[in-house]
């Protein structure tokens, strides 16, 4: 950012060490003497952004990119906010404008990859990591985003050898071996699958997804005690991860608990507007030939929701 005024220089210091108030504060000073100063506005943004106030900060990057239209951060940041708020179509709107503003722009490229790998638009995704990585084949995040748009089209080969090649250039890349590792337990390579997702554990990555693929690998080994402990796992960091309350049912029901889907009633019990769990917990009672329970669940919903077409 342009150093014009100190106050503003700290103020963005500040704000990269998270010390929020403070640094508002400051950027505030610098716009009670220059309101136009879009990097006061445009850093004031960001900051509403961290604070949660989703709505002025997205005013504030506006306001920004209206008085300095060719910045193509700006634009890159206004799409970051709206794909935070799961706004995925817009945000590939305004990166794609960041990047007719500056085609260089790997922040605005990289998140325009993620965000169409959201969408599942994989092809596309790839499109964008392969002009990435011809700009910078060290880039690791070019690399994990192609193996996931790769994943995404069923070229699981490939996939693999891109999120190598992204722990190859960085080898603390937490997500690269989470990724990695739920990959191979869709290779049915589940030992490997093991070894990558306590790496990225041990990297700090502790998330009801790598409990869920733990348990998948500890199952496919035979493991079901290990198994029924990572599904629990996944459930309390989620209670309401459908997969995982699903896998644990079944595997349950396996080995003939009679109480097997204990945990998903106490989370449909514990959220009961929660039609996805409600919706969850029929199909696994009706799964395991328990009709009258099963319509006991949808009659009590129905009371409620009314006569949605699902239900």
């Amino acid at each position: 950012m342009s150093a014009v005024d100190p106050g503003l220089m700290q103020a963005y210091r500040l704000f990269q060490q998270k010390q929020l108030a403070v640094a508002e504060s400051l950027c505030r000073g610098v716009l009670e003497k220059a309101s136009g100063n879009v990097e006061a506005l445009h850093l004031l943004g960001l900051i509403r952004k961290q604070a949660g106030d989703l709505g002025e900060a997205e005013r504030l990057l506006r306001l920004s990119i209206q008085l300095a239209p060719r910045r193509a951060e700006f634009h890159a940041n206004l799409g970051n906010l709206l794909r935070t708020q799961q706004r995925l179509t817009e945000a590939v709107d305004v990166y794609k404008i960041s990047l007719a503003v500056d085609q260089k722009h790997s922040p605005a490229r990289l998140s325009l990859a993620r965000t169409l790998n959201d969408l599942r638009q994989h092809s596309a995704a790839e499109a964008e990591c392969r002009t990435l990585i011809a700009m910078n084949d060290r880039d690791a995040q070019a690399w994990s985003a192609l193996a996931i748009a790769l994943r995404g089209q069923h070229r699981l080969r490939e996939s693999e050898a891109a999120f190598r090649r992204a722990i190859e250039l960085q080898p603390e890349y937490a997500t690269a071996h989470h990724n990695l590792g739920a990959l191979l337990v869709q290779l049915e390579r589940a030992e490997e699958a093991l070894c990558a997702l306590a790496r990225s554990e041990a990297l700090g990555v502790r998330t009801w997804e790598t409990a869920l693929n733990r348990a998948r690998a500890l199952f496919k080994l035979g493991r079901f005690d290990d198994a029924e402990q990572a599904y629990l796992q996944a459930v309390a960091i989620d209670p309401c991860c459908l997969d995982a309350h699903k896998s644990l049912a079944q595997l349950r029901y396996m080995r003939a608990d009679p109480e097997f889907c204990r945990d998903l009633r106490a989370a449909a019990q514990s959220f009961p507007r929660s039609l996805a769990l409600q919706a969850a917990l029929v199909d696994v009672l009706r799964s395991a030939g328990d009709l009258y329970a099963a319509e006991a669940v949808v009659r009590d919903v129905m009371s409620w929701a009314g006569g949605t077409p699902e239900l």
